[in-house]
């Protein structure tokens, strides 16, 4: 066990893996940590992060593209579930 001290500029998105998140940074480094996916979501300012499927919150600044059932975060695809869409939707028309 090991304590990082991550900076949110520095992540990329984070994965929910059971009761375990991997979070996935810049440089292509992951983190594996015992703490929720849930977790994170209510601790991450809404501004920055975005949950847009039951298993991935991502960072907002970090997207690449967005198609209609999935969005890239650099090379990664991350799909878009069904219930996050109207969201997903939302963010992409503020941005215009």
């Amino acid at each position: 066990r090991k304590h990082h001290q991550v900076a949110l500029a520095g992540v990329r998105y984070i994965e929910a893996c059971g009761n375990y998140s991997v979070l996935r940074s810049i440089d292509g480094s992951s983190i594996i940590t015992p703490q929720k996916i849930s977790d994170f979501e209510r601790e991450l300012s809404p501004h920055l992060f975005m949950r847009v499927h039951k298993s991935y919150l991502i960072a907002i600044d970090r997207i690449s593209s967005i198609a209609a059932d999935s969005l890239l975060i650099g090379s990664d695809k991350i799909p878009i579930g069904q219930s996050y869409k109207q969201q997903v939707l939302r963010l992409l028309d503020s941005q215009r």
